[in-house]
């Protein structure tokens, strides 16, 4: 009996086009995952164009900290690294979110790093190509490094680690607040990497004003908060329970949605609107409990 053919195959994980096609190879490292390594004692992140690695590279003499190039995925995740290690401890590194986007353009990091902020974002994802210009980013209008959003999970809401948030320009004014969150001796800081002017060109007025346009309410946000404060998270098992499901449940569940290229997963792809509402209306309710709580 001839073999019958199913002409309703689904497309292998092979040929499902990844969120990370179109960069260059060395962008296709894999996309980050939720959770801290154990052994670990400090995770700084930010979300890139100011100064993470140099700050990471000086710590890392001193305290186990990630990876300075990102090869843990930790460097710039969209929200806190899930950890049950009480003694861990967050730095978060915060600048002028117009100047990160001219500096992550300048160095051809702008594509992969958009694509790392969008990891665990339940939005539509908004890639940027690797051949796109800086003008033609701001002309489009559209924000695609979500860089507030991912402000917003590491300052408050998805807060559960005390973490330290240092205004990347005034770091080297705050080494004395740096070293006392880490426990760090204040002799180290004389060791630290000297002052460098940040290496930018002046931009076009069209540049500037579609930058302003995009990111200048945010910068005005981050401008008004102090240059170092200490954010610890609220006690109570209720509201511990009501911050993990609101901000961890889509992403854990994207981690089995999608593999760590951005490929989806067919079997629970297929899943994914029952899967989505669902988790909307228990983090709902979960919120309302936390808030009791």
């Amino acid at each position: 009996m001839p073999r019958r053919v199913d002409r309703t195959r689904r497309v292998s994980q092979a040929e499902q086009p990844s969120i990370t096609d179109g960069l260059p190879d060395t962008a296709h490292a894999p996309l980050p995952s939720l959770y801290a390594p154990s052994g670990i004692q400090v995770v700084v992140g930010s979300g890139g164009g100011v100064g993470t690695t140099f700050l990471i590279e000086f710590l890392a003499r001193y305290l186990s900290v990630n990876d300075p190039h990102d090869r843990d995925g930790l460097k710039h995740l969209r929200l806190p690294p899930l950890s049950f290690d009480s003694s861990l401890r967050f730095v978060f590194v915060h600048g002028d979110p117009r100047a990160a986007v001219v500096s992550l353009f300048r160095r051809r990091f702008h594509s992969a790093q958009a694509a790392k902020l969008q990891r665990f974002a339940a939005a539509p994802r908004c890639p940027i190509p690797y051949g796109m210009s800086l003008e033609e980013y701001v002309a489009q209008g559209r924000d695609c490094f979500a860089f507030e959003a991912q402000f917003d999970n590491w300052y408050a809401r998805c807060l559960h680690h005390p973490t330290l948030f240092l205004r990347y320009e005034t770091i080297w004014d705050n080494l004395p607040a740096l070293a006392r969150f880490l426990a760090l001796p204040d002799t180290l800081m004389a060791e630290f990497p000297a002052r460098r002017e940040r290496n930018q060109r002046e931009q076009a007025a069209p540049v500037r004003a579609g930058l302003d346009a995009l990111y200048g309410r945010f910068a005005a946000r981050l401008e008004a908060l102090p240059d170092a404060v200490i954010r610890m998270p609220a006690r109570g098992r209720l509201r511990g329970v009501a911050v993990s499901a609101g901000c961890y449940g889509w992403p854990l569940l994207d981690e089995y949605l999608f593999d760590r290229q951005g490929r989806r997963r067919a079997a629970l792809a297929r899943q994914m609107p029952w899967l989505r509402r669902g988790y909307r209306r228990l983090r709902g309710w979960l919120a309302d409990a936390g808030d009791r709580g």
